[in-house]
């Protein structure tokens, strides 16, 4: 199982803690580091986007999104 703090704060013995799975589409590790660098379809930067991503990665692939985007309207 992995897990990914989604907000950061204190945590200490006995405080309650909530699993919440996510139930969308999911990237594997092995996916992202096979299409690092290349271009997602705009299906897979939804898929990308939706999912509880690092924010750098995040980040990337929006900027990569707005870059297409422009291209194809200039």
């Amino acid at each position: 199982m992995t897990c990914r703090v989604l907000t950061g704060g204190m945590a200490s013995a006995g405080m309650p803690v909530a699993y919440l799975p996510y139930t969308g589409g999911r990237v594997t590790m092995p996916e992202m580091m096979a299409t690092l660098g290349r271009h997602l379809s705009p299906e897979d930067q939804a898929r990308y986007l939706a999912a509880p991503i690092h924010h750098k990665l995040r980040a990337l692939i929006e900027g990569a999104a707005l870059q297409s985007n422009s291209r194809k309207s200039a």
